[in-house]
């Protein structure tokens, strides 16, 4: 079986998921690993993302992830968002990109 971040680091990602559905529980998510980026990915409709590091992943407990994401308010920027951005959450925090293959017009 080919380990993924999911089942490498199920408590960590577990503690993402219950994070995102309490912080937007109206939002539709959806998840995948990003393999070019070394992460996993919620999408959050329309069109916004949340990118998790493989280093936040392994560098933190179920516990010290979901405090974390609290801290540092990863909800309130997801749902901040505009559509065609990515929130990436790394070890040292959070920034924001433009997504992969969005045009500056969208």
């Amino acid at each position: 079986m080919n380990e993924t971040l999911f089942t490498e680091y199920p408590g960590t990602v577990d503690a993402i998921r219950r994070y995102l559905r309490a912080a937007l529980p109206h939002a539709e998510l959806t998840e995948g690993e990003d393999f070019e980026r070394d992460g996993i990915r919620f999408r959050i409709e329309p069109g916004r993302l949340v990118f998790f590091s493989h280093e936040f992943l392994s560098d933190f407990s179920e516990a010290e992830a979901a405090a974390r994401l609290k801290s540092w308010r990863v909800g309130n920027k997801a749902q901040a968002l505009d559509p065609g951005l990515t929130l990436f959450v790394t070890t040292e925090g959070t920034f924001v990109e433009r997504s992969p293959g969005r045009r500056q017009s969208e």
